[in-house]
């Protein structure tokens, strides 16, 4: 399963500040209300350039409904190697599995047959109602290679409970930043509602920086759907899967900012903005990212 229903970003939240009664702060908000174009895009190394999401920012008080925001309008160019494509929009589609059927009505663009690949730098420029709106990401190379994991029990949450998870060590490379999932597929369903596969849980964002003077990080992956008696029997119960992630920098940036917002909020306001890497007339994020897959086992 691919992340970035992360980033995924928390752009419902960028496209209407506020869908709640009225307040003098809100007002104020509308007064400097500024119009931008919204650009919410991943590139998957290996994969067709697509699902770029398009979209404008509406006044705190104006629903950021699909059909508000969308720009199906845009003029939306991708460079690489010094060529330029012309991007189209996509086809809308009913949302597949959702009661009741819907018609996603996002105006999201790409570049058909065009794949994304590793180690090559990508700009995306969007223009509209005479708005220009820029964003440079570099796809890293597939992540480090995983040099160990093992399954242990660690606290979890603010009352302490004990968990099972997963300690995977790796070598960082300067300019990017990783994640980890564990996704399990259960071999023996205990009740017809529980999921065959799923994510059991997803480690903290890590860069160089964290990591030991050995050049080595310890990422933590808190498994908090399956149940510390089952950790010694993991290999009858359970087929899984660890997927890294290694990302551009700027996914980093991003959800540091996201954190420090969170946590510098006066009257019920974030007091400062997330950190984007869409640059002039726009905000939003346009992030590269290579992904890798390593079998899931108790004994290895």
């Amino acid at each position: 399963m691919k992340p970035f229903a992360a980033l995924i970003f928390t752009l419902s939240i960028v496209l209407c500040s506020s869908c709640t009664t009225p307040s003098p702060e809100a007002v104020d908000l509308v007064l400097d209300y500024q119009e931008k174009i919204v650009v919410s895009g991943l590139l998957h190394s290996g994969d067709t350039i697509q699902n770029i999401w398009l979209s404008r920012t509406v006044p705190p008080l104006e629903p950021a409904l699909e059909e508000n925001t969308s720009i199906p309008d845009a003029m939306a160019l991708l460079t690489v190697d010094n060529r330029i494509y012309s991007m189209q929009l996509q086809p809308q589609v009913k949302t597949v599995g959702v009661a009741p059927e819907r018609i996603d009505k996002r105006s999201l663009f790409r570049v058909p047959g065009l794949i994304a690949q590793a180690g090559k730098t990508y700009k995306i420029t969007v223009r509209w109602k005479g708005m220009t709106a820029e964003a440079t990401t570099t796809l890293p190379p597939l992540p480090p290679p995983i040099d160990s994991y093992r399954f242990t029990t660690d606290l979890d949450g603010p009352i302490g409970v004990q968990i099972p998870v997963l300690y995977a060590s790796f070598k960082p490379r300067p300019d990017e930043c990783y994640q980890m999932v564990a996704q399990m597929k259960r071999k023996f369903l205990r009740n017809p509602f529980e999921l065959i596969t799923f994510n059991s849980g997803r480690s903290d964002i890590v860069r160089q920086e964290n990591a030991d003077a050995n050049n080595s990080i310890s990422l933590k992956i808190p498994n908090r759907n399956i149940a510390i008696s089952e950790i010694e029997k993991f290999d009858s119960l359970y087929t899984g899967d660890i997927i890294f992630y290694a990302y551009d920098m700027a996914y980093f940036d991003y959800q540091r900012s996201i954190t420090r917002r969170t946590n510098d909020i006066v009257f019920n306001i974030p007091t400062t903005n997330p950190k984007w890497n869409v640059k002039g007339d726009g905000i939003g994020l346009f992030v590269g990212v290579s992904t890798s897959r390593t079998p899931l086992k108790r004994k290895v």
